[in-house]
């Protein structure tokens, strides 16, 4: 008899209506109120936008044999202001015994342009050039002018990776490598490429523009969002996990460990500076003794350089504890969590180089956070 092996599958449609509000009111000591064109700074700038979408989702578990998986994925997702964008994903599993297993993957998806990209209104700041084109070349100080697109095309993006999982009793080891690539994402274009561009005699991407007067200097530049950014990087992550019986608890320990091997963005083709944490770790641990379970959590992120390479950020820790306990006061569905989130109370990095541009993450910003939550499931 011909042993049969059963498909799953998933199917979803999921439509969506959303509607997003950023308002900033400029006003000085004296209470004035100003046009949001008409100031100077960072502090940001408001923009309103819809978008309403409906999503197309299929995928499929085949069991091509008892020891091989073969996994397939497709999207289509309609976005009214952003056009159509799929994405699908191939992948496979094989495994030859209990202890190992061996995976790979490859997919291709779509990259929507945000609602910020497609609907921020027009902002004016200063930059720092030098006009190439009319030397001796010195540093002057010019107005940009900046916002969102609504010409915007969706970018592209590809992905591959494999992997490997270990399994001897309680612990359990994997490994995995991807590299992903992104061409065609929303970006702005620096101002000193576009007046080298200009400079040269080549011509500039559509809706950016330099603006001279009479004389030839530049009045300003115009520098829209634009589908002008690309980019790859490669990953390898670990996992390293155990689980074993005490007399008072059971214990699991999960520890991941994320290497950023390479990475680099292009914005029209030129090399984006800045650096980034090369590295990123998790580790868990957890007791658990009937319906209670306590955990304490850590945290790391490697320091890195700033664009100028003059300074570090140092490296950030930090830790949480938490206690959950399921089906409280022997209610099914009912659980409490408590914890605390930040136990240090950690700040964010600061770079010596560069002291107003703290290394912010979500836990240094909240800082040492104290929580109770209750929830009910039925």
């Amino acid at each position: 008899m011909t042993e049969r092996f059963p498909a799953r599958w998933t199917a979803a449609i999921d439509v969506r209506d959303i509607q997003r509000r950023r308002t900033y009111a400029y006003r000085d000591s004296e209470g004035r109120s100003y046009d949001e064109g008409d100031t100077f700074g960072s502090a940001g700038s408001s923009f309103a936008g819809e978008r309403k979408a409906l999503l197309y989702q299929a995928g499929t578990t085949l069991p091509v044999s008892s020891d091989f998986d073969l996994f397939l994925n497709a999207a289509h997702d309609d976005i009214d202001e952003a056009g159509n964008v799929w994405s699908w994903r191939v992948g496979g599993r094989f495994r030859p015994n209990e202890a190992l297993a061996l995976r790979a993957f490859r997919g291709s998806w779509d990259i929507a342009p945000s609602m910020n990209d497609l609907n921020a209104p027009r902002v004016i700041d200063y930059s720092d050039v030098c006009d190439t084109r009319a030397p001796p070349c010195t540093s002057q100080r010019i107005s940009r002018e900046t916002g969102g697109n609504p010409d915007l095309e969706p970018g592209e993006a590809t992905d591959v990776g494999m992997g490997v999982t270990l399994r001897a009793g309680g612990l359990t080891l994997g490994a995995d490598w991807y590299r992903v690539e992104v061409s065609g994402v929303p970006a702005r274009i620096s101002p000193q490429r576009l007046v080298d561009l200009d400079a040269s005699g080549q011509s500039l991407p559509a809706g950016a523009a330099i603006i001279r007067d009479s004389e030839g200097r530049i009045e300003r530049i115009v520098s829209p969002t634009l589908n002008s950014g690309e980019g790859e990087f490669e990953r390898v992550a670990l996992r390293a996990g155990a689980e074993w019986d005490t007399d008072w608890a059971a214990l699991d320990m999960d520890i991941h460990v994320l290497r950023e091997v390479s990475g680099e963005s292009r914005v029209a083709g030129v090399k984006q500076p800045g650096d980034f944490p090369r590295h990123r770790a998790h580790a868990v641990l957890k007791a658990s003794h009937g319906d209670v379970t306590a955990s304490w959590n850590a945290y790391m992120v490697s320091g890195y350089w700033n664009a100028a390479r003059t300074g570090r950020w140092g490296r950030w820790t930090g830790h949480d504890l938490a206690v959950h306990w399921r089906d409280a006061s022997g209610l099914d569905g009912f659980a409490i969590a408590a914890g605390i989130l930040n136990v240090g109370n950690r700040g964010p990095g600061l770079n010596p180089a560069s002291p107003d541009e703290p290394a912010i993450t979500s836990r240094s910003r909240a800082g040492r956070t104290f929580f109770l939550r209750a929830t009910m499931s039925w």
